[in-house]
């Protein structure tokens, strides 16, 4: 799903998926799949596993499939398969840029056995009480934000999670890697948060 996306190779623009599959890097029989990446495609959109779970039930594989063919699924690129938004697309939904942004950014740690050690679940697949950040208490201290919660719904400034993005040094986040706040992504998860229902 982050992979999805138009990457420019020197004297030519292409979806980097199907650049990885027209060069042969990547050889994969994707018929199996369909229906997960139908599935996933329409979470992205709505964050409704119900209607997600609905629609990979309408999507059939297609058949005689050899094992590790490559067949070429991967060439109508963002049209067949997971997309994450990017952080900028204003003609995206609020909540898909947020998530997009916080799986692509924090979910290499925050998921189960990841290399944090809090109890936040970030991948993109989650609901958002699955995320467990609603009105939870952070385990490692509120960071000077009084009464706050790691999100609390439509108070972003009482929200731990949005604070550790704003700031740089002790506390932030992401912790290494990073010594400039990305105002943009700041920007959107404000929006995002104040958005949600309380």
């Amino acid at each position: 799903a982050q992979l999805n996306r138009t990457f420019v190779y020197g004297s030519h623009e292409e979806n980097q998926l199907s650049y990885l599959q027209r060069t042969g890097h990547l050889t994969i029989n994707t018929a199996a799949q369909h229906a997960k990446f139908a599935e996933h495609r329409e979470f992205l959109t709505s964050f409704n596993k119900t209607r997600s779970q609905e629609v990979a039930k309408q999507i059939k594989s297609a058949p005689d499939q050899r094992p590790m063919a490559n067949d070429g699924y991967f060439a109508s690129g963002e049209e067949g398969i997971p997309k994450l938004t990017n952080v900028s697309d204003e003609s995206a939904t609020i909540e898909s840029r947020a998530r997009s942004y916080i799986y692509s950014n924090c979910a290499q740690c925050h998921v189960g056995a990841g290399g944090g050690n809090s109890q936040m679940h970030f991948e993109w697949t989650r609901s958002l009480s699955e995320m467990n950040v609603v009105n939870k208490q952070p385990l490692h201290g509120n960071k000077g934000v009084s009464g706050g919660m790691l999100i609390s719904p439509g108070k972003p400034d009482a929200s731990v999670l949005l604070h550790r993005m704003t700031i740089r040094g002790s506390g932030q986040m992401p912790i290494i890697a990073t010594h400039k706040v990305d105002e943009e992504a700041v920007k959107v998860i404000r929006q995002w948060i104040e958005q949600l229902d309380n």
